[in-house]
């Protein structure tokens, strides 16, 4: 087994892609971190090209990161499959490169205000840009199987992973709240994407997504449905009640997407108690109401009528 030695600075960096690809592969290797300045003057120019990451194979040292990247992902089968794929690979890992680079400019600018609007413009334009090359790329995968490149995990993925973990700035409560939604819901990247953009759109709270996974568990929804909930969310700022509330209704009627919209929209402007739902489920037992139905059902509820046989007369002779 061939001796790995990484030496980097003490993070992340470009040095992150490649750690988590030998951690993929399940390769033990020393990792060599320089703790500030001072030590790096002292051993700079020991490096080939005085820079950083280098990489050593039973002391063969291998300069520039994306260099060595690819040297693991060939080794350890990371790189796809035939050279249609592995030009995919390298494209990603091109664009990862070109993000980085513009993800690090702000903060190598001194001046403060400067760096302040390198950082929005970096925000408003170059994020955008690059979530949309990626979802482009995976969207054509014709494989659709979630990877970026073919139907397995490649460095393509890990680096797409550096991309939205630098962006979200993930903790370490996040990944566990994470890694207990995967377990869940079996995201794909495809899904993990799509979060990222909403997340980025809505700024969920760890609350919001617990209570989208108990919505999730009982209703299993698609990556469509999460949309559209985030979506209504947004508009009418949902409340845990009102999640229950839906949840009830909907494991008694076993509502479209299309019916939660008009529900969302009905009791955004009716304000239905439970008392109105449970009325409402018993007729709807009873004569199986269409959506047209509800919306007279809930004009006639916004007249105030009492819970008799008044209320169901109404609706019986609409």
């Amino acid at each position: 087994m061939p001796e790995y030695r990484m030496i980097y600075f003490d993070g992340r960096g470009r040095a992150e892609p490649i750690r988590l690809a030998l951690a993929v592969a399940g390769q033990a290797y020393e990792d060599k971190r320089i703790k500030d300045n001072e030590e790096w003057e002292k051993v700079k120019s020991d490096m080939p090209q005085e820079a950083l990451p280098v990489f050593s194979v039973d002391g063969d040292v291998i300069s520039q990161s994306s260099a060595i990247l690819r040297y693991v992902a060939r080794e350890y089968g990371l790189y796809g499959d035939g050279n249609k794929s592995m030009t995919k690979v390298d494209t990603i890992i091109s664009t990862y490169e070109d993000f980085f680079t513009e993800m690090i400019k702000p903060f190598m600018e001194k001046d403060g205000e400067n760096k302040k609007e390198m950082i929005k413009t970096f925000g408003e334009k170059a994020v955008p840009k690059y979530v949309s090359f990626i979802g482009k790329i995976l969207s054509d995968n014709p494989e659709k199987s979630g990877w970026l490149v073919g139907s397995k995990l490649t460095v393509a993925d890990i680096v797409v992973f550096c991309i939205i973990d630098s962006l979200l700035q993930l903790t370490v409560a996040d990944i566990v709240v994470f890694c207990i939604i995967d377990s869940l819901l079996q995201l794909t990247v495809a899904d993990i994407v799509v979060f990222c953009i909403i997340d980025s759109l809505l700024q969920l709270t760890v609350a919001d997504i617990v209570v989208f996974c108990i919505i999730d568990s009982l209703l299993q929804l698609t990556v469509a449905d999460i949309v559209v909930f985030c979506i209504i969310d947004s508009l009418l700022q949902l409340t845990v009640a009102d999640i229950v509330v839906f949840c009830i209704i909907d494991s008694l009627l076993q509502l479209t997407v299309a019916d939660i919209v008009v529900f969302c929209i009905i009791d955004s402007l009716l304000q239905l108690t439970v008392a109105d739902i449970v009325v409402f489920c018993i007729i709807d037992s009873l004569l199986q109401l269409t959506v047209a139905d509800i919306v007279v059902f809930c004009i006639l509820d916004s007249n105030s009528l009492t819970v008799d046989g008044s209320r169901h007369r109404c609706v019986l002779y609409t």
